[in-house]
């Protein structure tokens, strides 16, 4: 189906709730998916949150099963798991009355969602021997064109070259590359981050609750 024929055949609410009733799954192209999501509206997403987990026809105790296997896999894909779910309701096909399983009327500010852990993307980058570099060296280029030094033998980056090595003056650049200044210097980096991690924790309360206990365990 096309964008131009989707939006003459369902231009009404009722025949859009109907095309929402027709697939489980639609497919949508990336190219005009915002447009057809502003299309069809937030009614559209409303349907097929239902879960069919048996029938009357089932034992009880089948029925049970089936009913724990279902609330558990949601539990497992929910982010924030329980905490994060608003009610939870079983009802026969066709019937109008529900029976609550669960209901939970906090605030959605009381869920606490952990955050995903960041991905970084492996750089590409070709290493290749060099004949200005010392035996057991070799140049890495990346793609973005940085250039890095690495040992032959485990793939460790070091720094080369540096003011403990050999030059000469028609070597044009003298070596800068302090491996003392490099270590303070990646030293009081990484004080600064332990300083802001601190002073976020600080922010959140974590430090506040146990100067609290142990002022209480003195008393």
């Amino acid at each position: 189906m096309t964008k131009r024929q989707m939006e003459r055949e369902y231009h009404t609410f009722t025949q859009r709730r109907a095309l929402a009733t027709t697939y489980d799954v639609f497919l949508v192209d990336v190219r005009v998916g915002k447009a057809v999501r502003t299309f069809l509206g937030k009614e559209f997403y409303k349907v097929h949150k239902n879960v069919s987990f048996g029938h009357l026809g089932q034992q009880l105790s089948d029925l049970s099963s089936n009913f724990e296997t279902v609330v558990d896999a949601v539990l497992s894909s929910c982010p924030g798991g329980l905490s994060n779910i608003r009610s939870i309701y079983m009802q026969p096909v066709g019937s109008t009355p529900s029976l609550p399983v669960f209901v939970d009327d906090g605030a959605a500010s009381e869920v606490q969602l952990e955050k995903p852990p960041k991905v970084r993307r492996a750089m590409k980058e070709v290493a290749d021997e060099c004949s200005t570099l010392p035996d057991g060296l070799k140049l890495v280029v990346r793609k973005n064109g940085t250039l890095r030094v690495i040992k032959e033998d485990n793939g460790h980056t070091v720094f080369y070259p540096t003011v403990h090595d050999e030059w000469e003056e028609r070597d044009g650049l003298k070596p800068l590359i302090d491996p003392s200044k490099l270590k303070r210097k990646y030293a009081l980096k990484k004080k600064r981050q332990q300083k802001r991690l601190a002073q976020k924790k600080m922010k959140s309360g974590k430090f506040v609750t146990v100067q609290q206990e142990a002022k209480k365990e003195t008393e």
